[in-house]
């Protein structure tokens, strides 16, 4: 499951996680808004306040749609 999903789950606090992961209420709801992605130090604690549910995998930039290749 993506971050942002995970953040919008409506159970999920901002503030809370924010808390989990030991980062400000403001950076986290930017991850929410899908306006910056998480730094690869804090994936670990992304993974484990999310019980897994979040991979490192999820936590992967997404290539832009202007930066894909066409197909050959």
């Amino acid at each position: 499951m993506r971050l942002q999903e995970f953040l919008r789950l409506p159970e999920i606090k901002v503030a809370a996680f924010a808390e989990r992961v030991g980062r400000d209420k403001s950076v986290v709801a930017r991850w929410k808004r899908g306006e910056t992605t998480p730094d690869v130090e804090i994936w670990p604690r992304i993974i484990e306040a999310t019980c897994g549910v979040v991979t490192a995998t999820d936590l992967l930039p997404r290539p832009s749609p202007d930066t894909e290749r066409p197909a050959a």
